[in-house]
Protein backbone atom coordinates (compact mmCIF):
# COMPACT_ATOMS: atom_id res chain seq x y z
CA UNK A 1 0.00 0.00 0.00
CA UNK A 2 2.87 2.30 0.81
CA UNK A 3 4.85 1.26 -2.58
CA UNK A 4 7.43 0.21 -0.53
CA UNK A 5 9.56 -2.65 -2.41
CA UNK A 6 11.01 -5.65 -0.39
CA UNK A 7 12.66 -9.19 -1.04
CA UNK A 8 14.01 -11.50 1.54
CA UNK A 9 15.19 -14.57 1.89
CA UNK A 10 17.38 -14.08 -0.89
CA UNK A 11 20.40 -16.75 0.17
CA UNK A 12 23.87 -16.37 0.40
CA UNK A 13 23.24 -12.46 -1.74
CA UNK A 14 25.83 -10.50 0.48
CA UNK A 15 28.76 -12.97 -1.27
CA UNK A 16 27.43 -12.39 -4.79
CA UNK A 17 27.78 -8.83 -4.66
CA UNK A 18 30.96 -6.58 -4.92
CA UNK A 19 30.85 -2.55 -3.47
CA UNK A 20 29.34 -0.42 -6.28
CA UNK A 21 27.72 -3.62 -8.22
CA UNK A 22 24.56 -2.30 -9.75
CA UNK A 23 21.67 -3.88 -8.49
CA UNK A 24 17.81 -4.49 -9.31
CA UNK A 25 15.22 -5.07 -6.95
CA UNK A 26 11.85 -5.89 -7.92
CA UNK A 27 9.53 -6.19 -5.14
CA UNK A 28 6.90 -7.98 -7.11
CA UNK A 29 8.25 -10.48 -8.35
CA UNK A 30 10.69 -11.35 -5.29
CA UNK A 31 13.32 -11.40 -8.23
CA UNK A 32 17.21 -9.56 -7.46
CA UNK A 33 19.20 -8.76 -10.78
CA UNK A 34 23.03 -8.57 -9.41
CA UNK A 35 24.98 -6.41 -12.48
CA UNK A 36 21.39 -6.55 -14.57
CA UNK A 37 22.51 -6.98 -18.64
CA UNK A 38 21.20 -4.14 -21.06
CA UNK A 39 17.99 -5.82 -21.73
CA UNK A 40 17.20 -6.47 -18.14
CA UNK A 41 17.78 -2.55 -17.03
CA UNK A 42 15.44 -2.13 -20.04
CA UNK A 43 13.05 -4.19 -19.27
CA UNK A 44 12.61 -3.19 -15.49
CA UNK A 45 12.66 0.49 -16.90
CA UNK A 46 9.99 -0.29 -19.14
CA UNK A 47 8.00 -2.14 -16.38
CA UNK A 48 8.60 0.47 -13.68
CA UNK A 49 7.16 3.20 -16.38
CA UNK A 50 4.47 0.58 -16.96
CA UNK A 51 3.55 0.87 -13.26
CA UNK A 52 3.73 4.25 -12.98
CA UNK A 53 1.04 4.87 -15.76
CA UNK A 54 -1.32 2.36 -14.03
CA UNK A 55 -0.87 4.72 -10.94
CA UNK A 56 -1.88 7.49 -12.34
CA UNK A 57 -4.62 6.08 -14.12
CA UNK A 58 -5.86 4.48 -11.14
CA UNK A 59 -5.07 8.13 -8.95
CA UNK A 60 -7.52 9.70 -11.62
CA UNK A 61 -10.23 7.46 -10.95
CA UNK A 62 -10.49 8.41 -7.16
CA UNK A 63 -13.80 9.88 -5.93
CA UNK A 64 -15.64 8.67 -8.95
CA UNK A 65 -18.27 6.30 -8.07
CA UNK A 66 -18.00 2.41 -8.40
CA UNK A 67 -20.26 1.61 -10.65
CA UNK A 68 -20.33 -2.38 -12.39
CA UNK A 69 -21.34 -2.48 -16.22
CA UNK A 70 -24.44 -3.09 -15.89
CA UNK A 71 -24.95 0.10 -13.50
CA UNK A 72 -25.30 -1.36 -10.12
CA UNK A 73 -23.50 1.35 -7.32
CA UNK A 74 -20.84 -0.68 -5.00
CA UNK A 75 -18.86 0.29 -1.91
CA UNK A 76 -15.27 -0.06 -2.55
CA UNK A 77 -13.59 -0.36 1.04
CA UNK A 78 -9.84 -0.70 1.94
CA UNK A 79 -8.23 -2.79 4.69
CA UNK A 80 -6.75 -1.28 7.27
CA UNK A 81 -5.00 -2.58 11.06
CA UNK A 82 -2.65 0.73 11.61
CA UNK A 83 -2.95 4.05 12.69
CA UNK A 84 -0.96 4.66 9.81
CA UNK A 85 -3.69 2.65 7.90
CA UNK A 86 -6.78 5.40 8.66
CA UNK A 87 -4.60 8.48 7.73
CA UNK A 88 -4.26 6.77 3.77
CA UNK A 89 -8.00 6.46 3.93
CA UNK A 90 -9.32 9.87 2.51
CA UNK A 91 -6.05 9.39 0.30
CA UNK A 92 -7.24 6.03 -1.15
CA UNK A 93 -10.81 7.20 -2.33
CA UNK A 94 -12.03 3.65 -0.84
CA UNK A 95 -15.51 5.11 1.42
CA UNK A 96 -14.71 3.30 4.38
CA UNK A 97 -12.59 0.14 6.40
CA UNK A 98 -14.15 -2.79 4.88
CA UNK A 99 -11.75 -5.07 6.80
CA UNK A 100 -9.99 -3.99 10.06
CA UNK A 101 -7.20 -6.46 11.15
CA UNK A 102 -6.60 -6.18 14.31
CA UNK A 103 -3.72 -8.82 14.79
CA UNK A 104 -1.51 -6.17 12.99
CA UNK A 105 -1.26 -4.05 15.86
CA UNK A 106 0.34 -7.15 18.00
CA UNK A 107 2.71 -8.27 15.38
CA UNK A 108 4.95 -4.37 14.63
CA UNK A 109 5.16 -3.75 18.80
CA UNK A 110 7.99 -4.56 20.32
CA UNK A 111 5.69 -5.38 23.15
CA UNK A 112 2.33 -6.04 23.66
CA UNK A 113 0.30 -3.26 23.17
CA UNK A 114 -1.53 -2.22 25.99
CA UNK A 115 -5.36 -1.96 26.40
CA UNK A 116 -5.45 2.02 26.21
CA UNK A 117 -3.21 1.87 22.95
CA UNK A 118 -6.40 -0.35 21.48
CA UNK A 119 -8.74 1.83 22.41
CA UNK A 120 -6.94 4.94 20.91
CA UNK A 121 -7.12 3.17 17.53
CA UNK A 122 -10.40 1.06 17.46
CA UNK A 123 -12.86 4.30 17.58
CA UNK A 124 -10.87 6.08 14.97
CA UNK A 125 -11.88 3.36 12.46
CA UNK A 126 -15.13 2.78 13.52
CA UNK A 127 -15.32 6.62 12.57
CA UNK A 128 -14.58 5.52 9.41
CA UNK A 129 -16.71 2.45 8.73
CA UNK A 130 -20.16 3.68 7.11
CA UNK A 131 -21.61 0.04 6.46
CA UNK A 132 -20.67 -1.95 9.64
CA UNK A 133 -16.70 -3.56 9.32
CA UNK A 134 -15.00 -7.43 8.95
CA UNK A 135 -13.16 -7.13 12.12
CA UNK A 136 -10.22 -9.65 12.48
CA UNK A 137 -9.29 -10.80 15.49
CA UNK A 138 -6.59 -13.53 16.39
CA UNK A 139 -7.55 -16.19 18.86
CA UNK A 140 -6.57 -15.90 22.29
CA UNK A 141 -2.67 -16.66 22.60
CA UNK A 142 -2.24 -16.11 19.15
CA UNK A 143 -3.20 -19.49 18.06
CA UNK A 144 -4.37 -20.52 14.62
CA UNK A 145 -7.97 -20.59 14.62
CA UNK A 146 -8.80 -16.66 13.98
CA UNK A 147 -12.62 -16.12 13.89
CA UNK A 148 -13.78 -13.23 11.29
CA UNK A 149 -16.69 -11.02 12.59
CA UNK A 150 -19.14 -8.56 11.14
CA UNK A 151 -20.44 -5.83 13.35
CA UNK A 152 -22.99 -3.10 11.95
CA UNK A 153 -21.25 -0.21 14.29
CA UNK A 154 -17.84 -0.82 13.35
CA UNK A 155 -14.63 -2.04 14.69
Amino acid sequence: ALGIVAVTDVRRLIERIDVGDPIIVDGTTGEVFVRPTSDVIQAFSDKVRFRARQQRQYRSLIGRPAVTTDGERISLQMNAGLPDDLAQLEQSGAEGIGLFRTELQFMVAATFPRLDRQTQVYPHARHWRRQGAAVYAPAPGGQPGARLARHPNGP
